[in-house]
């Protein structure tokens, strides 16, 4: 008689574990980093993140001490209401600053700085108070 055992998932080893998570989307893999510490630290290392930072946040370089997870969270936190719209606005506006650069350099050298997001807060109920 055979004896049949059963293994759960957090059973499984890191290797096989973040095979399956690299088959997950943001918000599912998001949701696994919740379930157990374990499970967050494999998740924390898959190279989605790294992924996903430059194409939603046309980012390529992670900051010094963090993880592509933690760097692709910050830019979250600042700027996530834009997530779906930023990746095509800051190619458009790369493609702007570059082509300013080179051929109107006098322009190039009046362009700002970005806003912050409580500055863009501010203008938005300024606008929408008639100011």
């Amino acid at each position: 008689m055979a004896v049949h055992s059963t293994i759960s998932l957090t059973q499984l080893p890191a290797v096989p574990l973040a095979a399956i998570f690299s088959f997950l989307e943001k918000n599912d893999l998001s949701r696994c980093c919740l379930v157990c510490r374990r499970f967050n630290t494999i998740a924390s290392g898959i190279s989605l993140w790294k992924t996903w930072c430059s194409d939603v946040w046309c980012e390529e370089i992670c900051p010094p001490g963090k993880t592509w997870k933690e760097h692709y969270y910050d830019l979250y936190c600042v700027w996530g209401r834009y997530e779906d719209s930023y990746a095509k606005i800051r190619r458009a506006w790369n493609a702007i600053e570059q082509f300013t650069k080179e051929f109107c350099p006098d322009i190039y050298t009046s362009l700002k700085s970005g806003v912050t997001e409580e500055e863009l807060d501010e203008t938005e109920k300024q606008k929408l108070n008639g100011k």
